[in-house]
């Protein structure tokens, strides 16, 4: 039986060939976080009428991205009974996306570098 003791350079090495998915990871978790933020900003901004569009407004999420969306076709408007196809009409009369986007713009930022310097430590 043998026993093998890593050298502080494999160590090392190994460490640091983990960073770049420890960012990618540290900086998914903060825009998730910012995304909710942005969600309810964005619902105070947005008209109302039947309230449609503002229940569209949502988060979603993959491996690789976080977004936020508005409309679409799983939301139904009560007076017209069709789709919220509108979002993007709305957004370029009344804009209630961009505000909300521009509000938390140094929020994300600093929760993405807080985040990507928490996972880089662990």
């Amino acid at each position: 039986m043998s026993v093998r003791f890593n050298s502080l350079r494999e160590i090392v090495q190994a460490d640091i060939a983990r960073i770049p998915d420890k960012m990618r990871e540290g900086a998914l978790e903060a825009l998730n976080d910012a995304t909710d933020f942005m969600i309810m900003l964005a619902r105070g901004y947005c008209p109302v009428d039947t309230g449609t569009l503002q229940r569209s407004i949502r988060k979603e999420r993959s491996e690789s991205y976080v977004r936020v969306l508005a409309g679409g076709r799983q939301f139904i408007n009560p007076k017209t009974h069709r789709p919220c196809t509108y979002a993007v009409y709305v957004e370029s009369k009344t804009p209630f996306m961009k505000p909300a986007f521009e509000a938390i713009r140094r929020f994300i930022k600093e929760k993405i570098r807080e985040r990507v310097l928490q996972k880089i430590e662990q």
